[in-house]
């Protein structure tokens, strides 16, 4: 399992975040055919730390996309509850200690879309 396969099952096992988006969870970007709210994620890993165990550091984003400023704000809340200071393992990958490092907002009017991108930095062993 990587990095980007324990942040997809976290989010799709949260329950309030489940009952916002559904199934609606994508790797890199969401299909422009997908209803929203919808949830985009992606995973870059720095050159690995030399250790008993060797480190790579990671920048995770994570967009929230909706039709309105309160529903995209409202689920990026949520995703923050789910992800923020998150330490998980899953099939040899460890995901430690994600840190919000910042926040973007964006207005696409011409798709009708409000999304929010949350930056995290975390570690990642394996």
């Amino acid at each position: 399992m990587n990095a980007g396969d324990i942040i997809y099952s976290v989010l799709a096992a949260n329950a309030p975040v489940a009952a916002v988006v559904s199934a609606r969870i994508y790797p890199i970007d969401v299909p422009l055919e997908v209803d929203l709210p919808a949830i985009f994620f992606d995973v870059s890993l720095g050159a690995a730390v030399d250790g008993s165990a060797p480190m790579s550091p990671a920048q995770i984003s994570v967009g929230c996309l909706a039709h309105t400023e309160a529903a995209a704000h409202s689920l990026a809340e949520l995703v923050h509850t789910a992800l923020n200071g998150l330490t998980h393992y899953s099939a040899g990958t460890w995901l430690h200690s994600m840190a919000l490092l910042g926040r973007a907002e964006s207005r696409d009017e011409e798709q009708n879309t409000w999304g929010i991108v949350l930056a995290y930095g975390a570690g990642v062993t394996f």
